[in-house]
């Protein structure tokens, strides 16, 4: 079955952009222990190699707990991420606060899901206001139009500072417009190519926590 290693203690930190921490791992299979650097990929068997865009933002989501993987030794980067997962990491991301209330609208976000607190949250914060007014589809895939909203009413909504932008299936009528302008200006994002912003292409695992991660920078 090979090992499933967990961070169990930090020996030392890593420095800022850097594997230089080190770590105890231990075994959830064997409890046998190793000592190694603070990586993802001491974890992860499918950890995208040092250089790739994925990767220091794979780390620092791992690290700072704003999401495990899919399994114990997969983290799926190339997994479509879902609507409930999106905003359970901008919630983890913002330290978890409590929502003010526990009124909820949704018939299909059930108390007690891992995605629970952080779509009350969402939806107090103007975050967003699910698919229908009764349905927030936590396990519908997650558009790059979505992410970037999501990510810019976190932020609180910041005016571009930009008008011009070289993606043609962009309109200025789209709700995600300025947040893509936003997020284009902010090096979140640079889209799909160099025409196109991909506003209703599939955000994938990887591509949300990169979108995070640059965006809390």
């Amino acid at each position: 079955m090979g090992h499933a290693w967990a961070l169990t203690e930090v020996l030392t930190e890593a420095e800022e952009g850097g594997h230089a921490g080190r770590g105890l791992y231990t075994c959830s299979r064997c409890n046998e222990t190793k000592e190694a650097r603070l990586c993802a990929g001491e974890v992860f068997t499918d950890m995208p190699e040092e250089g790739n865009w994925a990767h220091a933002p794979i780390d620092w989501a791992f690290f700072n707990g704003i999401t495990v993987g899919k399994t114990s030794t997969i983290f799926a980067p190339k997994a479509p991420c879902t609507r409930g997962e999106v905003v359970t990491f901008l919630w983890r991301a913002a330290g978890k606060p409590e929502p003010e209330t526990d009124k909820n609208p949704f018939s299909d976000v059930k108390e007690g899901s891992y995605y629970y607190k952080a779509v009350l949250w969402a939806v107090e914060q103007g975050i967003t206001k699910g698919k229908t007014s009764t349905i927030f589809a936590p396990k519908a895939t997650c558009t790059r139009g979505e992410a970037v909203t999501f990510l810019w009413r976190t932020a609180g909504k910041p005016e571009p500072g930009i008008s011009d932008h070289p993606f043609s299936d962009v309109k200025d009528s789209d709700f995600y417009y300025k947040a893509m302008l936003w997020a284009y200006e902010n090096g979140v994002t640079n889209g799909t190519g160099n025409t196109t912003f991909g506003p209703k292409a599939t955000c994938n695992r990887a591509q949300v926590v990169t979108f995070l991660y640059r965006a809390w920078q």
